[in-house]
């Protein structure tokens, strides 16, 4: 079973500043382990704004970008517009465990 994490961007940006992890391409190493991550953009969607009942079940997922795009979705800084419907998001990435460590 692949290991998975999610990381929000501030977040990144606060471990990265503190020298605790390396980011080097789309690979993310953590500082003191042998653990490296795949780092896949994502966004985890936090509420539906023009509907009260998410028709489509997404509030509270973590969907990489590019099948929002891929699906149609037109997305922004802090959300993402699907078939007429608006999201707000927090943008991130999406970390697989490597099976290779260094």
């Amino acid at each position: 079973m692949k290991k998975r994490l999610f990381l929000f961007q501030d977040n990144l940006e606060a471990l990265l500043r503190a020298n605790k992890v390396v980011l080097e391409g789309n690979m993310l190493y953590v500082q003191k382990t042998k653990h490296t991550f795949l780092l896949t953009p994502a966004v985890k969607v936090i509420s539906c704004e023009t509907s009260v009942r998410d028709p489509f079940q997404l509030v509270g997922k973590f969907i990489p970008t590019k099948l929002l795009t891929a699906r149609g979705a037109d997305l922004f800084i802090g959300s993402f517009i699907y078939k007429n419907q608006s999201y707000q998001v927090e943008p991130g990435f999406l970390g697989t465990l490597s099976e290779k460590q260094p």
